[in-house]
């Protein structure tokens, strides 16, 4: 799983610095020697992780790939 610092953590779970670190300190959550939180601890401790709207479809104004041009039709013939 993805490794967060408390940071992150925080933003992706919704919930605010303090609360995880008084989680720390209760020994809910536990960090790794290097100080960051994994995502699989976050769950452990019950908390939910939350998706980002990126993932937001976006529809596109103009398709040049499938644009046809139709050449004008000229009505007056030279002869």
């Amino acid at each position: 799983m993805a490794k967060l610092t408390v940071s992150d953590a925080a933003r992706v779970t919704g919930v605010s610095r303090m609360l995880l670190y008084r989680y720390i300190k209760a020994g809910r959550l536990s960090r790794t020697p290097d100080g960051l939180i994994d995502t699989a601890e976050l769950l452990r401790a019950g908390l939910v992780l939350q998706t980002s709207d990126v993932t937001t479809p976006v529809t596109p104004l103009h398709d040049v790939t499938t644009s046809h041009v139709t050449p004008p039709i000229s009505l007056i013939h030279a002869r």
